[in-house]
């Protein structure tokens, strides 16, 4: 999915959003900025997805600041509020009477625990919020057609989204431990899950490939060879979150696309999805 003249304004609210964590000098924000629009008008008309311009943001903040986790204490709060939540969230998932969509459901919703969201988020809120995902619509179909694929396959490739809703994809993934491998970022992709957080998300024992850039998803050209080969030889993918999507769309092997349809570009390009709803989009089975 390339970036459209809609995606625009909210590149420049994240480089924002990125400049205020990173400094505050005005004339390095002022460099920033100038070096970023630079990139961003060279060359071809919005030639990249937007996770790559997330990517290309990170190569101008990092050469001017280093390479920083400027999400740290988000990633941290959400992991550490998931973690808090995951006893009462499992007695409620007993209470189901399908635990893997229950779990399902979990897994995808659980990406509304996002500190860059709420920065008010706390234990109440959050469990009120986890607790609604039960009563979301989620097409059947595409539940039984993920279920499926994962009993089925010899191995599965689950590439992670943001730190607090890995708590729930551990909680899933604990059934199909022993052929399953973790894809993360490579480096700091603003609250996107690395190979630090893993063992704090329940993740630790999984063997784990990382794609060696900052991308909040999976850019082909840019991502390490062994995670690549690894996605690839997969029976089948589990891509987590929008920034996989709109990376990953054209992928040409089984994958399924689990995420929260957050942004009306992407709503709009899949067709007229419902804002915030829940979606599995599988591909290529």
């Amino acid at each position: 999915m390339k970036i459209s003249p809609d995606c625009i304004p909210c590149a420049f609210r994240q480089l924002k959003s990125l400049l205020d964590r990173a400094t505050t000098s005005p004339k390095r924000r002022s460099d920033i900025y100038n070096e970023f629009v630079d990139v961003l008008y060279s060359g071809a008309p919005l030639p990249y997805s937007p996770p790559d311009y997330v990517r290309v943001m990170s190569q101008v903040l990092f050469r001017h600041c280093g390479t920083v986790d400027m999400y740290r204490k988000e990633k941290d709060a959400s992991t550490a509020l998931a973690c808090a939540l995951r006893g009462t969230l499992q007695e409620e998932l007993s209470r189901q009477p399908d635990w893997f969509t229950a779990m399902v459901k979990f897994v995808i919703g659980g990406n509304i625990l996002d500190y860059g969201i709420f920065d008010d988020l706390n234990l109440d809120t959050a469990r009120k919020l986890m607790l609604e995902v039960f009563d979301l619509p989620l097409d059947k179909a595409k539940i039984e057609a993920l279920r499926k694929a994962l009993d089925k396959a010899e191995s599965i490739f689950y590439i992670l989204d943001n730190c607090g809703e890995a708590v729930f994809d551990a909680m899933l993934l604990e059934r199909y431990r022993e052929k399953t491998a973790i894809g993360v970022r490579g480096g700091p992709a603003l609250n996107d899950v690395t190979r630090r957080e893993l063992e704090a998300s329940g993740l630790a024992e999984f063997p784990v490939y990382d794609t060696g850039d900052f991308t909040p998803g999976v850019n082909i050209a840019t991502t390490s060879s062994l995670f690549l080969e690894k996605m690839r030889t997969a029976d089948v993918v589990i891509a987590k979150g929008q920034g996989n999507l709109e990376s990953m769309d054209d992928y040409d092997r089984p994958i399924f696309f689990l995420f929260r349809a957050k942004c009306p570009v992407v709503c709009n390009y899949l067709g007229g999805l419902p804002l915030n709803s829940l979606q599995i989009l599988p591909r290529n089975l």
